[in-house]
């Protein structure tokens, strides 16, 4: 899912960037490991942030297109 939604982020022209909200801090963390998300807090305690960089580890780890495919 979070693949998907780095591609729609790369195909609108924001460079792969993408901000969610977690549910607890166990995602918190587990997203940190998984999808290499920054937890920025803020707005909502558990706002996550994927930028530029860990976006193209996302792609390069969860699909068979490589970094910045679309």
């Amino acid at each position: 899912m979070f693949a998907v939604a780095i591609k729609l982020s790369l195909r609108n022209g924001f460079g792969g960037h993408i901000h969610f909200d977690a549910k607890n801090l166990k995602l918190v963390k587990h997203y940190q490991e998984a999808i290499f998300a920054t937890h920025i807090g803020g707005f909502h305690e558990y706002r996550m942030d994927v930028d530029e960089i860990a976006a193209a580890k996302v792609i390069a780890k969860y699909t068979l297109e490589g970094a910045f495919a679309i």
